[in-house]
């Protein structure tokens, strides 16, 4: 019988023999119309493996060959580490070999956060993707579970409390900041900005595509306190519009975010991030009146989603509709 049940599983398992070598295999599910679906499929990959001669492309292959096309990506350093882990899970393992039960198992061994763990098998998942659709590596995919997460609300701060932060902060860190919520950039347009790319005069920045979160380029109008904040740091480094310690700002942790973490604690802001100033610029816009689609342009979001997040701040605009149902009219006494 090539289905059947073990006694310690909820899942169907297959035995599927191919030209005398015999292959025993969870099916992933419970569903004995599914099951037979996954024995097709994995007879068919297996009798292409032995009478074509086609290679059977391993865990560890398609991990270095994502890397390989990753070289340069922003992505990369987050991508190693999170491989890193996966390693000793699926080192030597058959991309075919790798289905839901696997999937589920490497999910329980997962000690972290629902976010944390969307992370890791979100890659998972893009690497097995690309291994069916882009190199053909193999011809079906299991399904990669994804926790639902609720979208925390936009963490902000008031002009007041800013301007607590910023004077716990250092010079090297009170600039990048102050730019932060007058421009709404994320921390790497800010960090990675060059002076080629600022023009006081014609009071304009551009941001490259490379350097902008949805791979487009950012057209950035400088204000008063924006071109003010420039102006001070003019001079301190030839390439860079703010540095520390006479070079670039540093991408990851160290003493430099230390020193951010630090005047946070000290002004009673918990887990206030760095990007929180840019939901700090969004908010104090939508309170000054900006319209919506007016801040997407200015914020650079491909969608409305997440401007959506900040309408409730100024909702000034809708009060005078809100009384329009009016009361109901009396009737008339009747004679």
């Amino acid at each position: 019988m090539s289905l059947y049940k073990r006694p310690e599983s909820r899942y169907w398992w297959c035995k599927v023999t191919v030209s005398g070598e015999t292959v025993r295999r969870t099916t992933g599910t419970a569903s004995k119309s599914q099951a037979r679906l996954f024995e097709d499929r994995l007879r068919q990959q297996l009798w292409e493996l032995k009478k074509l001669g086609k290679v059977a492309y391993t865990w560890d292959l398609a991990a270095e060959k994502w890397l390989e096309e990753s070289a340069g990506k922003r992505s990369l350093h987050s991508d190693e580490g999170i491989l890193a882990w996966f390693q000793p899970h699926l080192t030597g393992k058959k991309l075919v070999e790798i289905d839901r039960a696997k999937i589920d198992e490497l999910r329980a061994l997962k000690d972290a956060s629902p976010s944390t763990v969307n992370r890791h098998f979100a890659l998972l998942r893009a690497i097995l993707r690309r291994a069916r659709d882009e190199w053909e590596w193999i011809g079906q995919i299991p399904a990669v579970p994804m926790y639902s997460l609720e979208e925390p609300e936009p963490m902000w701060i008031t002009r007041e409390k800013f301007e607590e932060l910023v004077r716990a902060l250092l010079p090297a860190w009170e600039r990048p900041a102050r730019f932060a919520v007058v421009t709404g950039l994320r921390r790497t347009p800010i960090i990675t900005l060059t002076w080629p790319n600022v023009d006081l005069k014609r009071k304009h920045a551009w941001i490259s595509a490379l350097r902008s979160k949805n791979k487009k380029p950012i057209p950035l109008p400088l204000g008063p306190e924006a071109i003010r904040i420039l102006r001070t740091v003019k001079g301190q480094h030839d390439e860079f519009v703010f540095s520390y310690n006479g070079g670039p700002v540093p991408a990851q942790n160290g003493y430099y975010w230390e020193q951010w973490r630090a005047a946070v604690k000290s002004v009673g802001l918990k887990g206030f991030r760095f990007h929180d100033l840019r939901h700090t610029w969004a908010s104090w816009h939508i309170q000054n009146g900006t319209p919506p689609h007016i801040l997407r342009e200015l914020g650079g979001w491909s969608d409305d989603k997440m401007v959506r997040r900040y309408a409730h701040l100024g909702a000034e605009h809708l009060a005078e509709w809100a009384h329009n149902i009016g009361h109901r009219p009396k009737r008339k006494a009747r004679k």
